[in-house]
């Protein structure tokens, strides 16, 4: 395959299935998007980008909340612990972060916060100081 000695192309196509699975969800094939953002989690994870990880990690939790599958958003949250200890996140992020998993592991996250959770880790991208304002 052509794209594994260019990693470039290699995360170009990850980020086409993330895309993807986007827009999956935003149509609302909840099983094409959960498979799209499976691969890309497992690739952000296989490369170590803890960032995309976080992020896809928390689209994906929206469409298992939508379902009211928990048990599903735990495992989310557990599975993102490894985020913790990487670099390339922020204090403000790594908090937002922490307060997925605590709401997760208690089941008090709601879709609306897991969303804003997305939007805000998008924003603050561009800007470390960024507060999620829960």
């Amino acid at each position: 395959m052509q794209a594994a000695a260019d990693p470039a192309k290699v995360f170009d196509a990850i980020l086409l299935v993330w895309l993807r699975a986007r827009i999956d969800a935003g149509l609302e094939k909840l099983v094409e998007a959960r498979e799209g953002f499976n691969h890309a989690r497992r690739e952000y994870d296989t490369h170590k980008m803890a960032a995309n990880y976080a992020v896809v990690s928390l689209e994906r939790s929206v469409l298992d909340l939508k379902e009211g599958r928990y048990a599903d958003v735990k495992e989310l949250a557990e599975e993102i612990k490894w985020v913790f200890h990487s670099k390339g996140l922020h204090d403000e992020a790594l908090a937002a972060l922490r307060l997925f998993q605590t709401a997760a592991e208690r089941e008090t996250l709601t879709v609306d916060v897991a969303e804003r959770m997305v939007r805000y880790m998008y924003r603050a991208q561009s800007d470390p100081k960024l507060k999620f304002e829960g």
